[in-house]
């Protein structure tokens, strides 16, 4: 049988990707997050992440081993709001784009922080999304629907992605009058092989 505390850790080294972030997270240093792992994996008889130059990565029988570890978090933390169910109090990790988390999130966050002085919450806004499936965030604010049956999934709003031009711009080159009347002009977006969201794709469109 295994140290439960050590199944706690590996969560943060399965999620952080490293062992000084998850060490970072825990508060503690990175050769214990490393120790502790190396011991469940010793209990488990098996390995369970492969360090590399790019951080840690999950073996299959250490996704296997994520997946009911978070059920079993869930499950925990479930049982420590039965007393409370109507708390709203702990840490809410939030992900969403840069864009929408600096321009939306960000200035909401005062308010809501006020009216529930219990809470606190970290944004991750950045280019890309956190996942909630491996419990890297609470939250995620994506472009795209998840799929994953662990997810409750609702939608927030529809958008729309319009093209813009400087009037210093449109003086040199005249208004386009038709998608073929793009071709004169400098097109700004996204770099192709850092696209996060198939939706961001538009340029070829």
């Amino acid at each position: 049988m295994f140290d439960w505390d050590d199944l706690r850790v590996f969560l943060a080294a399965a999620r952080a990707g490293s062992l000084a972030t998850a060490a970072q997270r825990l508060g503690v240093d990175a050769a214990t997050v490393g120790r502790r792992v190396a011991r469940l994996e010793t209990a488990l008889k098996s390995t369970l992440l492969v360090r590399s130059a790019a951080g840690l990565h999950l073996t299959a029988t250490g996704a296997q081993l994520l997946e009911r570890a978070l059920d079993a978090e869930s499950a925990m933390e479930a049982a420590a709001r039965v007393t409370q169910p109507d708390l709203i109090a702990g840490a809410v990790r939030i992900s969403a784009s840069e864009g929408f988390g600096g321009a939306v999130l960000a200035p909401a966050l005062p308010g809501l922080l006020a009216a529930h002085p219990g809470l606190n919450v970290e944004l991750a806004a950045s280019s890309g999304f956190l996942s909630p499936s491996r419990r890297e965030v609470d939250m995620a604010i994506t472009l795209s629907p998840a799929d994953s049956p662990r997810l409750i999934v609702e939608p927030l709003t529809t958008y729309q992605l319009a093209l813009y031009a400087s009037p210093q711009h449109l003086e040199r080159h005249g208004a386009p009058a038709s998608i073929d009347d793009l071709s004169r002009f400098d097109m700004v977006g996204y770099v192709d092989d850092l696209i996060y969201a198939p939706e961001l794709r538009y340029l070829e469109e």
